[in-house]
């Protein structure tokens, strides 16, 4: 036994060589860092500095089409425009609309200011008409934009990008509005009296300017102009912006990626509450959905980020770095037969279910009330539990957290960079997943080529060893329950863990560290039970350094211990938290989720990400049709996969 402890700290302390050592060394070939932060230009837009080109008079309006169940009427003065009238029922949707002749520079101005009143039980929208150089008009408008077919809530602001609308609707940049209409709606079978007001009808232009260091600007730009692009075999997978924010309290700050012309939201959460104890804050934003409307300037061309206050004014902004991840384009699954497809899940389900759960029924019915029970059952156990996971590694994947685990380690050996996936898991943890992954880095240097399976964006040797931490923390908790009570009982208790199906999918499927967390709480306990107080402590500090919840035991700790007056223990103790300020990173990213875990901000937005339930299924069989689970933020690019 201590041959086989020394061996395996002599594998982890080469392990830590080779992790340290073969930083930036491995040729890039399966991820590409773009450093777009040194092309980067600040802009800010303010409403100061809007210029009006189109303003509505009110007048020359009228009513171009109107249902038979309708009646209604124009009420037109300097001040407003008013639609009034009502609709009697019909089996079918009625409404009426009216319109103006206009000639708006919309290349010049292309951002709609409205302001309305509508009364409830109608629906409303607003259109727009171009004409072509033969003079045809022709619709600058689409049956699902925004704009179209909006319930009433009373008085309302809207602010759009109509060039942005007509581009989405038309596939190109129109110059010139011809026409103006406004129209209300209602359901069949729906008798009422609507009223529609416009106070203000207006087109205008947002100038931008290089941001100053201090000033209030309703939006701010990164523009990055054209970043190196890594060609077509590669996608972006997301964007990592680490900014100094200054805004007015309470600010709700949005955040957006454009590539020409197209504006994109995130996967992920982007919107956050603004707080001057979280001044610094890295965003990664996975770009996912075009929009289809937005309320600022688009930049001429390239690529920008873009961060917009929904409420309140941003007053300073510092980009400490603007980093794109490509990875490469994943191949189609399509070609899978349904035999095969079911064939994959008949092998998940014999090592993920059938064979653990019958070894462990096995083990309790020959070992629970055995004493002693020798090594040969233990190391039995430890096999089935080692071959389950093993087994299923090359063709299970969670597709977007293996994105996450794959991004950080490739850039940390292929790039350098310890930034190429961040929070809100810290940083300690992503590199416990590199230690491991580190022999397969020197597999790489020296010509080792990898198989992909279609859909998957790890290799299968790749995919074995980003899994090994979680897979030696399951080991470590099943030698921790060993020794905590000796004897049958005591395999049957850490069998049941080590067999656990749901245990085998979270670190092996899943590829999640949960168990890391657990084992090391799980060691500091049977530490505490020896009497072994620093070193427990030591336990749940490396624990709270991968999930906070390893600091509630080492804070009941160090009061036990203040309690009983052990003040050389104590200080021990509170020595151990110097591990935490060792690396800065690390030390920032638990501050902020101190923060935002006591409720003094509202929101933390760094990694972020889609949960368990979101995002994940065990085998796409294409790319819009398999997701299993929709319900949060799982949109139709299926982000997980088990085969093909």
């Amino acid at each position: 036994m201590k041959r086989a402890k020394i061996a395996i700290l002599a594998l982890f302390v080469l392990a830590l060589v080779l992790t340290v050592g073969l930083r930036g060394v491995v040729n890039p070939q399966t991820i590409r860092v773009v450093d777009a932060k040194s092309a980067s230009i600040s802009y800010g837009e303010s409403d100061t500095g809007s210029t009006v080109g189109y303003q509505e008079n009110f007048t020359g309006w009228y009513i171009g089409y109107e249902s038979q169940n309708v009646t209604s009427h124009i009420i037109s003065s300097s001040e407003a425009l008013t639609i009034k009238g009502g609709f009697r029922p019909t089996n079918g949707f009625s409404s009426v609309a009216v319109f103006k002749r206009v000639d708006i520079a919309l290349g010049s101005f292309p951002i709609l200011a409205v302001r309305l009143n509508a009364s409830s039980g109608v629906g409303y929208g607003l259109r727009f008409y171009s004409k072509y150089t033969n003079g045809t008009t022709y619709n600058v408008w689409w049956e699902g934009s925004p704009l179209d077919h909006r319930p009433s809530k009373g008085v309302e602001t809207i602010r759009a990008n109509v060039m942005y609308q007509a581009l989405l609707a038309t596939g190109h940049s129109v110059d010139l509005l011809a026409y103006l209409e406004v129209y209300i709606e209602a359901a069949p079978n729906t008798a009422v009296n609507f009223a529609l007001s416009i106070g203000s009808y207006e087109f205008l232009s947002d100038a931008l300017t290089p941001l100053t260091s201090n000033g209030e600007f309703r939006a701010v730009y990164v523009d990055m102009g054209t970043p190196g692009q890594a060609g077509e075999s590669w996608r972006l997978d997301k964007l990592h912006l680490g900014v100094t924010v200054t805004a007015s309290p309470g600010t709700i700050l949005e955040m957006f990626f454009v590539q020409e012309s197209r504006v994109y939201s995130s996967l992920s959460p982007s919107t956050y509450v603004y707080n001057s104890l979280n001044q610094y804050n890295e965003f990664t934003f996975y770009p996912s959905e075009i929009l289809s409307t937005f309320s600022e300037t688009l930049l001429s061309s390239g690529s920008s980020v873009v961060l917009i206050a929904k409420t309140g004014v941003i007053q300073s902004l510092s980009i400490n770095s603007l980093n794109l991840i490509f990875l490469p384009n994943l191949e189609s699954s399509n070609a899978i037969s349904a035999q095969t497809f079911a064939a994959y899940y008949a092998y998940l389900l014999t090592f993920l279910f059938s064979i653990p759960v019958a070894a462990a029924l096995l083990t309790f019915w020959r070992f629970f009330r055995r004493e002693p029970i020798g090594k040969a059952p233990i190391a039995a156990v430890a096999a089935v539990g080692l071959l389950c996971r093993i087994a299923i590694m090359p063709i299970v994947a969670h597709r977007f957290d293996m994105d996450v685990l794959l991004s950080s380690a490739r850039s940390w050996f292929q790039y350098g960079s310890p930034s190429g996936s961040i929070g809100p898991t810290l940083p300690f943890t992503f590199f416990l997943y590199w230690v491991p992954y580190s022999f397969y880095a020197l597999l790489q240097i020296v010509g080792f080529h990898d198989v992909f399976l279609p859909t998957h964006q790890e290799g299968i040797v790749e995919g074995a060893f980003i899994r090994m931490f979680p897979l030696a923390a399951d080991v470590l908790v099943f030698f921790v329950l060993l020794n905590v009570r000796k004897g049958g009982k005591g395999l049957v208790w850490a069998s049941f863990y080590l067999l656990n199906p749901l245990a085998i999918y979270i670190s092996t499927v899943w590829g999640q560290y949960d168990a890391a967390s657990v084992a090391l709480i799980a060691l500091g306990v049977f530490w505490l039970m020896r009497g072994k107080t620093g070193r427990a402590g030591i336990a749940f500090v490396f624990s709270g350094m991968l999930q906070l919840l390893g600091f509630i035991p080492y804070t009941l700790t160090l009061l036990r211990t203040a309690v009983e007056k052990k003040y050389y223990s104590v200080l021990g103790l509170a020595a151990v938290l110097l591990l935490v300020v060792v690396y800065w990173p690390e030390m920032l990213l638990l501050y902020l989720l101190v923060l935002a875990a006591s409720g003094l901000t509202e929101t933390l937005v760094l990694s972020g990400g889609c949960g368990l339930d979101s995002r994940h299924s065990l085998l796409c069989k294409g790319q819009d049709d398999a997701c299993f689970d929709r319900r949060l933020c799982c949109n139709k690019l299926c982000r997980s996969s088990l085969i093909l």
